[in-house]
């Protein structure tokens, strides 16, 4: 509706007067105007005399030209064991040629203003290459030598290899990741799409690995060129063929997909992180494959079910219920079996409540045509978006490889906006009850097992593993009363430093020490810590029968301070936290034995790790303000060496209460003094510098 501003009249006597403006009628809102029409450059094929095939989108308004070169050696490819292969191999092939340095290759590209880079995804690898029109018979010398002639040099695969290993460091101990890797393997089962590449696989990549995969994979009988920009067809196909000349066709193996699971119920995957005080939840399952005529209608479904906060996920969960910062959709469209995923964070007394809400409005897509008015704003997103999509050569090079890939055909990606534009509500429904299934839907929640177990039995049976996929019962997570038995009087007095690694770089320092009290019995272990601009202190406070009194932190960073402090209190956690993340009050109940703060690693050094190569005890977590367990397992005995010396140590991975894990190197002889601590998830390393 129209809206006219208020009049201001000046009366004589009573001064300022606010005068309401005439009603105007409502207005609806003007018919849509015809579907502009959308020229594609004209698409013209070849192949090559070396057997790749060629595509070339003439695109003149600009000097410049985009190449795809796309190989069907994709993640799919990788072995069992070594995840994480087609991933490495691409990142290497600009690491150095047997005429070319990788120094050599950077500068080459530089000096003529280009782009050149490789990437895998589940399908395919592409090396992508962008360069003026003058510059490209230089530019496609380079590419072909990166593609042809890698060395992949010792040096620069182990320093991939420690980029790579530090990356999934964090991201597997971020709640969202592990969602996503366990997703996909209930989904998928031994299906390769299911797999990821996790520490012990990259690890398991060797040089002749990559080089067998190049030279198996990276053959033009395995290729696909996508030219895009300011070139002619023919003149671009000679270029190809004087700058891969000598490139040699080679017998590629046959891909074949196994099949996936076909569950007949709904089942739930619970993957424990103690202390967490949120859900992360993914409820899904496949799809149809990737040249299937309904991705049209589907990909309109998806978005009107939660493909952006403009879905119904994000106004129920979010916008109606506030159980949720953001609850969403995606359809994995690939050349095999696709995938459905709705995924969002919950907390977790409303983790039940919002599974039910998501598996709804699954189950409204099925049984309820969309409005017209929903439907059309749909509908007249997408059309609208895709001449956005393929505005320049890269896009349209990027466009045209993917719909070729797909087993597509170049009509397909040219009339894509009128096949949106002739869908109708009833063309969404039957998608969505072709391919919705939330009766047989796999549902995985990352969080407090603890906590969240119970509520999830209502939608299938429950399976809780740990982070590392390993099952565990309820029972497993049962808090009980500690039935070790510490010592504290083994420890001694006396002064510890550290030295703070960041990815291999000395980033600051730590000094710990040890006190004893005569005359209360109280052991104080202070830590502080100084990294960056960074300050941490730390404090445990402990009796000689390493029963718990209290703990306290502060952090000083960036002028701002944090911190505070947890006292065991007549069989209560009781205290008080200030943390970037908001502030808590404590005041739980714990179990005998709870221990608090680096307790946690103490118990390790006071204990008899031959006769408890395994143990368990509590501990009273201040992320979530709950006791749980602390898992302490002997791996074996090897040699560390560390800036304090080399000695012979005892390997123990220790489960925080928190849920993080810890691989802790301990001096063999008692007490078992931390010699080196690498933490799960970060690339943060400490190194004894001295020890008492």
């Amino acid at each position: 509706m129209t809206r006219t501003p208020l009049k201001l009249v000046v009366a004589a006597t009573t001064g300022l007067v606010l005068v309401a403006p005439p009603a105007v009628a409502q207005q609806s809102p003007p018919a849509p105007l015809p579907l502009a029409e959308l020229t594609f450059p004209d698409f013209q094929e070849r192949t090559l005399s070396n057997g790749a095939d060629l595509i070339v989108v003439a695109q003149h308004e600009v000097p410049f030209v985009s190449i795809n070169l796309v190989f069907g050696a994709g993640t799919v490819r990788d072995p069992r064991g070594m995840e994480g292969l087609a991933s490495m191999t691409a990142q290497l092939l600009n690491k150095g040629t047997e005429s070319r340095t990788a120094l050599d290759i950077a500068e080459a590209v530089d000096f003529i203003g280009a782009s050149l880079g490789a990437s895998a995804a589940s399908d395919r690898t592409t090396v992508s290459l962008g360069a003026l029109t003058p510059d490209l018979p230089v530019a496609l010398d380079v590419m072909a030598d990166i593609v042809m002639n890698p060395v992949f040099p010792d040096d620069e695969l182990e320093l991939i290899r420690t980029q790579t290993l530090t990356a999934l460091q964090l991201q597997l101990s971020q709640a969202a990741a592990l969602a996503d890797i366990n997703f996909r393997r209930a989904v998928y089962g031994e299906h390769p799409y299911g797999r990821s590449e996790v520490p012990a696989t990259v690890e398991a990549i060797t040089r002749e690995a990559v080089a067998d995969f190049h030279d198996t994979f990276y053959r033009p009988n395995n290729a696909l060129f996508v030219v895009a920009g300011d070139v002619e067809a023919d003149d671009v196909a000679n270029d190809l063929e004087e700058a891969f000349r000598g490139w040699a066709p080679r017998e590629v193996p046959a891909l074949s997909y196994p099949d996936v699971p076909a569950p007949s119920s709904s089942t739930v995957l619970l993957v424990n992180k103690p202390g967490s005080v949120q859900s992360s939840v993914r409820i899904g399952h496949t799809l149809m494959r990737g040249d299937d005529d309904d991705w049209t209608a589907f990909n309109v479904a998806n978005r009107v079910l939660g493909a952006g906060s403009s879905g119904r996920l994000f106004a129920s969960l979010r916008e109606a219920s506030g159980w949720t910062y953001g609850a969403y959709s995606d359809a994995t469209r690939r050349q095999d079996v696709g995938m459905l995923r709705g995924y969002m964070e919950v907390r977790n007394e409303v983790t039940d409540s919002a599974v039910a809400g998501m598996l709804d409005e699954f189950r409204k897509m099925r049984g309820e045509t969309v409005p017209a008015d929903e439907f059309e704003r749909v509908q007249s997103y997408l059309v609208g978006a895709f001449p956005r999509q393929i505005e320049t050569p890269q896009q349209i090079a990027s466009q045209v490889a993917e719909y070729r890939l797909l087993g597509l055909s170049q009509e397909d990606l040219e009339q894509y906006r009128s096949r949106v534009a002739s869908l109708t509500p009833e063309d969404i429904l039957e998608a969505a009850n072709a391919h919705i299934h939330p009766e047989r839907a796999v549902i995985v929640v990352v969080g407090d097992a603890a906590q969240v177990s119970d509520k999830l039995e209502e939608f299938g049976p429950v399976t809780i593993v740990d982070v590392e996929g390993n099952p565990i019962s309820l029972g497993d997570l049962e808090v009980r009363a500690s039935e070790m038995s510490f010592d504290a009087t083994v420890l001694s007095e006396g002064t510890w430093t550290y030295n703070v690694v960041f990815q291999g770089q000395a980033v600051g320092t730590m000094e710990r020490s040890l006190a004893f009290d005569g005359a209360t019995g109280l052991y104080t272990l202070e830590s502080s810590m100084a990294a960056g601009p960074q300050t941490v202190v730390q404090t445990s406070v402990f009796n000689s029968a390493f029963e718990a009194v209290s703990a306290a932190n502060s952090i000083a960073a960036m002028g701002q301070e944090f911190g505070g402090e947890v006292r065991i209190e007549n069989g209560r956690a009781v205290g008080s936290m200030h943390m970037p993340q908001g502030d808590s009050e404590f005041d739980e109940e714990v179990v005998a034995g709870t221990v608090l703060g680096e307790m946690e690693e103490l118990a390790v050094w006071i204990t008899d790790l031959d006769a408890n190569p395994e143990f368990t005890f509590p501990a009273f977590s201040t992320e979530g303000g709950t006791v749980a367990n602390v898992a302490v397992r002997v791996v074996g005995t090897t040699e560390v060496t560390v800036p304090a010396g080399t000695f012979q140590a005892y390997e123990v991975q220790l489960t925080g209460a928190d849920g993080s894990n810890q691989t802790m190197y301990v001096r063999l002889e008692a007490p078992h003094v931390l010699l080196k601590l690498e933490v799960g998830g970060q690339p943060v390393v400490l190194e004894a510098a001295t020890i008492s």
